[in-house]
């Protein structure tokens, strides 16, 4: 009887096990891995140009698909670029992606029913957007919202898709996508599939981005009567070699924070898409022992109009001794 005991208990046991791994698939092992995950990914078009006129922007570049993001950390970016990439290897879609604070939006009722625009948005702090997207936030979902062209829905004309990341240890859980999703489908918006949503506080953003976007690509492929394709690699951009320049030539890149940095003519006001330029006032070494060294560290901000408080992040923009390289 004993014997008999012990082997029911194995059979339980395996039985038990195997219970668990089916439901815990795709979940917390056998990860299928996104073929168009690359932190370095490109984003399958041009960054804001120097137009605000998102229809403009896309017309002189040729696009019919507009991936806006919402992002505080850079999670939003990568996710839109990642979509980009894919758009355009699989379905041939002319994407770009597009920062959210570059564009004015009173215009999005002339976007064509032959192009879409996907949003990508996170969710920061207690349910408040990113700092890069609180115009369009308060644009979209304002009362007296009003819109260049006189259709009537405004937004009847208007496709699109979205996806927001959020953490659902805060009160207000994607509350960025939920909100903008609803103001968009009030004014007439058509939108293409589910909204997804991501959640960080979960542990399973990553997962749950990849559960959506296939459902995602299938609806609005028939929407748009696209034809998947095999994926190929296109080059978005052209190497010319320029044989005047030296490292010397003021327009020579070495590493500068942007364009305006380069040429030397950097103005406010400052963000993380345009950064201050601090100089060190002051550094002296507080303590140095075996394994590590402590150093008290003051920087100028005078005259940036930029205030700090606890919490707040400073980059580091290190450079070597010309005689020492």
């Amino acid at each position: 009887m004993a014997e008999l005991d012990t082997l029911d208990i194995i059979v339980l046991s395996v039985i038990l096990l195997g219970t668990a791994a089916y439901f815990t698939k795709g979940k917390y092992w056998a990860i299928e891995k996104d073929p168009y995950a690359n932190g370095f990914a490109s984003a399958g078009g041009p960054k804001a140009g120097k137009t605000r006129n998102i229809i403009e922007k896309l017309d002189e570049s040729g696009k019919n698909c507009v991936i806006f993001y919402g992002s505080q950390t850079g999670t939003a970016e990568d996710y839109a670029s990642r979509l980009a990439k894919e758009g355009k290897s699989r379905f041939g879609l002319e994407t770009m992606v597009a920062d959210l604070e570059d564009y004015d939006f009173d215009n999005l009722d002339a976007v064509s029913t032959d192009k879409v625009v996907m949003f990508v948005l996170a969710t920061y702090g207690e349910g408040e957007p990113t700092d890069n997207a609180v115009e369009f936030y308060e644009f979209i979902t304002g009362e007296d919202v009003s819109f260049n062209e006189a259709n009537e829905p405004a937004l009847g004309n208007l496709n699109f898709v979205a996806f927001g990341l959020g953490n659902n240890t805060y009160e207000h859980y994607n509350s960025m996508v939920r909100n903008v999703t609803k103001a968009l489908e009030k004014l007439g918006a058509h939108r293409i599939g589910e909204a997804g949503e991501g959640d960080d506080g979960a542990g399973t953003m990553e997962e749950d981005f990849l559960a959506w976007k296939e459902p995602m690509w299938t609806a609005l492929a028939e929407k748009m009567e696209l034809e998947e394709r095999e994926a190929v690699y296109e080059p978005i951009f052209s190497i010319t070699e320029r044989d005047g320049l030296t490292p010397e030539s003021p327009e020579v890149y070495l590493g500068e924070p942007n364009k305006m940095h380069l040429e030397g003519a950097a103005k406010g006001p400052f963000n993380s898409h345009n950064p201050y330029i601090a100089p060190i006032a002051e550094s002296r070494e507080l303590f140095n022992v075996k394994d590590r060294n402590c150093l008290h560290v003051e920087v100028d901000v005078s005259g940036s109009n930029l205030s700090y408080q606890t919490g707040d992040h400073i980059a580091i923009w290190p450079t070597n001794p010309g005689h020492e390289v």
